[in-house]
């Protein structure tokens, strides 16, 4: 699981909190290349063995303090392990690690409930086993289940043992006690540490997903309309008709002999220019880019959400990228124009494709938008008799006669000049 990155919220956090996410940052610091559930494994594997060092080289004291000479001997080979353990699990040989750690500990407890008694506690680290032994989530779950019956019948078989018979070793009640004691503290500190770290790793985990599916979503929303997106979820054929809508196609005129005397940076950041301009203005003007192709744009109102005012919203998106074209040849001198054409009338919609997938149009409303823009020339936007009639109220229009549209015969078409006035 990647680190997880200071929030705002980390300046509110206590001094103890933040030192406690700066430690579990410096044991998450995973090598590249592991999946999620190998880069948790890692992160809890540093800390197992980080902890059951310290607890190993306690215990090893203690040993040594009251004279326990066979114990004590068992620590410094348990430390001396432990310590080669910290050294592979930053390493990552995260199952190797564990593995061994699970054997030490099961040992180690079992060894020292039969020198010392059951009720010195030690029987409790077996405890541990078991529960680690689920953590391994990359290994198949009738393995984990098997190792798990395993350990749980031999803590059984130690628990009878060790209550019917005497201690290997006799120690004052007191010691006994301090022992017990201990072993407690040691076991729920461990088993606490375990919760706690898992708890922590969800919590950065959830933060992490609601991170990456907005991520999604606002990739996902770049690509499709809003609405179109939610449909798409749900798995369904996405196919609709539109009775009325306005389609628009520009192109830049000149593009291309420009762009075969500029580097290829210098090109791309114009055309992205002009086109994050136009990806704008539709956006204010609550119209839907459909596609770009070379340094073509499409672009459509009224789609996928109907509205009756779609022409007159298309007008004025076509006269602000007119005059956008315009604005940016007398600022950099580079020759470029712009040919519009738009056509009113029903289309159908829909989504294509398997990979990459995008919202389109299609039907003669399309077409024909495309050829107003064709047959069009620089610097006009030139639209259809029915655009024209649905637009006459509110902007000027200059009639340009009945004109040969390749594919269409005689159109009767017009030349969108400005808004009226009046309007």
């Amino acid at each position: 699981m990647p680190t997880p990155r200071p929030s705002p919220e980390d300046s509110d956090r206590s001094l103890p909190v933040r030192a406690l996410a700066a430690v579990h940052g410096f044991f998450s610091d995973a090598p590249p290349g592991l999946d999620a559930e190998r880069r948790d494994a890692f992160a809890f594997t540093n800390w197992s063995m980080s902890l059951a060092l310290m607890a190993h080289a306690t215990y090893l004291l203690l040993f040594a303090a009251l004279g326990l000479s066979a114990l004590a001997v068992f620590n410094v080979v348990s430390v001396a392990m432990f310590a080669a353990c910290v050294v592979l699990a930053k390493r990552g040989w995260t199952s190797t690690t564990m593995l061994l750690a699970c054997v030490e500990v099961f040992v180690h407890a079992v060894f020292a409930t039969l020198y010392l008694g059951y009720d010195t506690g030690f029987h409790y680290h077996t405890m541990l086993v078991l529960v680690i032994c689920f953590l391994f989530t990359w290994v198949p779950l009738v393995q984990r289940l098997a190792t798990a019956a395993l350990v749980a019948a031999a803590y059984g078989g130690l628990v009878v043992w060790s209550v019917g018979h005497p201690p290997w070793v006799e120690v004052d009640e007191t010691v006994r006690a301090g022992m017990l004691a201990l072993n407690v503290v040691v076991f729920a500190t461990t088993l606490g540490g375990i919760c706690w770290y898992y708890t922590f790793a969800v919590q950065a985990a959830r933060a992490a997903l609601a991170v990456e599916f907005q991520r999604s979503e606002s990739l996902l929303h770049n690509i499709l309309p809003v609405s179109i997106a939610d449909r798409l979820k749900a798995d369904r054929t996405i196919a609709d008709r539109f009775e009325a809508c306005t389609v628009l196609f520009a192109d830049i005129e000149g593009f291309t002999a420009w762009s075969q005397r500029v580097e290829p940076e210098e090109l791309v950041s114009r055309l992205n220019e002009i086109f994050s301009a136009f990806d704008e203005m539709a956006q204010r003007h609550g119209l839907e880019k459909i596609k770009t192709i070379g340094d073509a744009y499409m672009v459509a109102a009224g789609i996928p959400d109907a509205r009756p005012d779609h022409a007159e919203a298309m007008a004025r998106m076509a006269l602000e990228m007119q005059a956008f074209i315009v604005g940016m040849r007398e600022a950099t001198g580079v020759d470029l124009a712009i040919r519009v054409g738009m056509h009113s009338g029903p289309a159908v919609a829909g989504v294509i494709g398997l990979r990459k997938f995008i919202y389109d149009l299609w039907g003669d409303t399309v077409n024909t938008a495309a050829r107003m823009e064709s047959h069009g020339e620089r610097d006009i936007i030139q639209v259809t008799d029915d655009t024209a009639k649905l637009l006459s109220d509110r902007f000027e229009l200059t009639d340009r006669g009945r004109r040969l549209i390749k594919g269409k015969g005689e159109m009767h078409t017009w030349v969108l000049v400005g808004r009226r006035a009046d309007a």
